[in-house]
This record gives C-alpha cells, sequence and structure tokens, in this order.
C-alpha cells in the first residue's frame, strides 16, 4: 500500500541527441528545498529538473533545456512512456524536502552550435558531447543507467 503523506518531486529529463552524439550536463549543486543551490560531487547527468506549479511536463522540459544550457535551438522526438521512478536517500530528502522522484523522459534534438551553450546558473559545470557506450559509461544514477541501456535502440 502506497504512503498518501509521501511527498513524490515530479521532474522531467532530456535525452539530447546534438549533431550525431548526446549532450551531458556536469551538474556540481543541487537545488535545496529552500530555494538555494548547494554544492555537491560532480556528476555527468541528463538534462534535468523539476516541473513548477501548472507546469506541464512538456513546458518544464523546454524550460528546463533553457535554463541548463542556455538554448532553444531544439525539437522533440519523441516522449518516453515509461518514467524513472526511484526514493531519494536520507541525506537527499533532508535537503531537497521529497521522499522520491518521477521523472517524465524525453528524446530531443539539439539544433544550434555546441559553441554556444551556457547554464542560467551555477549548477551545472560543464558540457560533453558523448558516443552511446560513452553514455552509458558517464550516467551514474542506476534509475538513469537502466532507463538508458533498456531503450538505447530507441535514441
Amino acid at each position: 500500500m502506497t504512503n498518501p503523506y509521501r511527498k513524490i518531486r515530479y521532474a522531467v529529463a532530456a535525452i539530447i541527441r546534438a549533431h550525431g552524439k548526446y549532450l551531458l550536463a556536469q551538474r556540481m549543486k543541487i537545488l535545496t528545498k529552500d530555494g538555494s543551490l548547494v554544492p555537491t560531487v560532480p556528476e555527468w547527468d541528463l538534462v534535468k529538473g523539476g516541473i513548477e506549479s501548472g507546469e506541464s511536463p512538456r513546458d518544464a522540459m523546454f524550460r528546463e533545456i533553457f535554463e541548463e544550457i542556455g538554448s532553444k535551438s531544439h525539437s522533440i522526438i519523441k516522449q518516453f512512456n515509461e518514467t524513472i521512478d526511484f526514493d531519494f536517500p536520507e541525506h537527499l530528502r533532508e535537503k531537497n524536502g521529497f521522499d522520491s522522484q518521477q521523472t517524465t523522459i524525453f528524446l530531443v534534438e539539439f539544433l544550434g552550435r555546441v559553441s554556444d551553450l551556457h547554464p542560467a546558473d551555477s549548477e551545472i559545470g560543464g558540457y560533453a558531447l558523448v558516443t552511446k557506450e560513452e553514455l552509458l559509461q558517464r550516467i551514474v544514477l542506476p534509475e538513469t543507467h537502466a532507463f538508458i541501456e533498456k531503450h538505447l535502440e530507441e535514441i
């Protein structure tokens, strides 16, 4: 039986194809429940973030892409029916105020120039263009890794 008092964070993530490769962002900070960004162990990840109140997953995805890579030059290829669902470890629950997360995944084609990418804040420290094989090597979050591995032929 599910706990009706669990706080679920609804989020979006974009698997971004860029000029024959895949774009990863190096996450340097995480957003806390009070709205501040605090340093975290740097990790390569998909462009992603929370869905704000009243926002559709599609609108949240466009906003997050702009916030994290500074570009509106992209096109949605598809929205996956499957989501990535996981529980936050205790130390992150205390920081972000949520028990779990449900992430809607999009496949996106980046149409701009990589040299024009720039994050809107200090959450992102850099970018990498990687092959499919490198994508699986660099993604460290187990649920995201499993999702990409399962859908590798579709992306």
